[in-house]
């Protein structure tokens, strides 16, 4: 019997148990058992620490816009599981999900070790857009790059978004470490769009590159100009372009370039910027800098490490800068605590700790973040139940305070569909 949409994201999301295990073997099978679909259609590969979900975006609008039928895969979702699945920027439908899971569930049980989440997921969005008969997919990797379950497919394109330390307990404690793990994507002859590096994670890229004879992209920051960061989008001139942009923050103009460095060197004589200009002033990605209602203002952003904590601020200042923030925060326990909290609470008139319900590694507990954050503003509080914990934050804003969500996806995910639900926001 064919499961329905309710039971197929619940078997997806019980897959979470397993963990993450790094590793190619599993997501091989599944993928033979498939037929291999990662075969069937070209792609665009993006890693990076931050930014590869934006850029990722970013890319399959342009490539949309060029009249391309465009897959999208990138995790984790902010609304609904589907989300993950996209084609033309229209998540898999729920009959199409189940039928998927149906097809690949018997398929997990056959292998001498169970798949993991994304394992299962990657291998549902590679034989989705074979199915489909995608022009181009753009695949965002999960976690590093050379070991991650999206490392089987071999792209036209690869793009390296900016590197910094994150999930050190898997990818290592050094950039050198970490930038030799995500250019595990560059591929033999393939091309490569480079973002602005550090000197330890550039050298370690371009070497990679070299040896594999890969054609580096390397973005020059002198390329770009900013001309406006406001509330109502991000304007930049890019190449004698000027270019507005729908999301938020100067730092989505460093990935607005590498969306457009990438896609020009897919698609070749075919790009036009007409269509570029046209795709990024209508692009859209929830929690990332996202407006949730105006009365009160209130901010939902992803940013769920240090270097994310730093562009959040670096945002704030440019967007809010004589406005109060009530912080609503998780932090996980694998991230530098201290040093996120340090960057952000300043700005911060009060700060409400939680968790989410569900997450991928186990959030620090909001009593120990309360105390751990009274060395960096004076009002402070904790809630174990976000629920709760928004509605607390709510009460402490007053009328011209802006309430900013953050510190973790997995939270934004629980409180947009909050907001949404009881509160009528967004």
């Amino acid at each position: 019997m064919a499961v329905g949409y309710i039971e197929a994201v619940e078997y997806l999301e019980s897959l979470a148990r397993f963990g993450s295990k790094p590793g190619l073997s599993r997501i091989r099978q599944l993928a033979q058992s498939l037929g291999d679909p990662q075969e069937r259609f070209p792609a665009i590969h993006i890693a990076g620490t931050n930014g590869k979900g934006s850029t990722a975006r970013m890319t399959a609008a342009i490539l949309s816009a060029h009249g391309l039928k465009t897959g999208l895969y990138t995790s984790p979702h902010i609304g609904v599981f589907n989300e993950r699945f996209m084609i033309d920027g229209e998540p898999i439908s729920d009959q199409g999900l189940s039928a998927l899971v149906d097809k690949l569930q018997p398929i997990t049980q056959q292998g001498l070790e169970q798949p993991t989440e994304f394992e299962v997921c990657t291998a549902l969005a590679l034989e989705y857009f074979a199915q489909e008969a995608v022009d181009c997919a753009v695949i965002e990797v999960g976690l590093g790059g050379r070991f991650d379950a999206t490392n089987i497919i071999v792209p036209e394109v690869a793009v390296i978004t900016h590197i910094a330390l994150d999930h050190m307990g898997v990818l290592g404690t050094t950039l050198e470490q970490i930038a030799f793990e995500k250019a595990g994507i560059i591929k033999t002859g393939k091309p490569l769009v480079l973002t602005p590096q550090s000197s330890a994670a550039r050298g370690v890229i371009l070497d990679i590159a070299k040896a594999q004879h890969s054609a580096v992209y390397e973005l020059d920051p002198a390329s770009w100009h900013v001309q406006e960061v406001s509330l109502d989008g991000t304007v930049f001139t890019y190449e004698d372009q000027r270019i507005h942009l729908n999301l938020l923050g100067r730092h989505q103009i460093i990935n607005a370039c590498a969306a457009i460095t990438g896609a020009r060197v897919f698609l070749q004589d075919r790009f036009c910027w007409r269509l570029v200009h046209k795709s990024l002033g209508e692009v859209s990605w929830p929690g990332r800098l996202e407006i949730m209602g105006t009365n009160p203002l209130i901010l939902l952003d992803g940013a769920h490490n240090l270097d994310g904590a730093e562009v959040l601020k670096q945002a704030i200042c440019d967007l809010l800068p004589t406005r109060r923030i009530v912080f609503l925060m998780s932090i996980m326990e694998d991230k530098e605590v201290d040093a996120i909290l340090r960057t952000l609470l300043p700005r911060g008139k009060v700060a409400v700790f939680t968790q989410p319900k569900q997450s991928r590694t186990r959030p620090t507990s909001p009593h120990e973040l309360r105390q751990r954050a009274s060395a960096y503003l004076d009002e402070v509080y904790a809630e174990l139940d976000p629920g709760v914990a928004l509605e607390q934050a709510l009460r402490l804003i007053d009328v011209d305070d802006v309430l900013c969500i953050s510190g973790s996806l997995y939270l934004v995910r629980e409180l947009r569909q909050l907001l949404c639900r009881n509160y009528h926001v967004g």
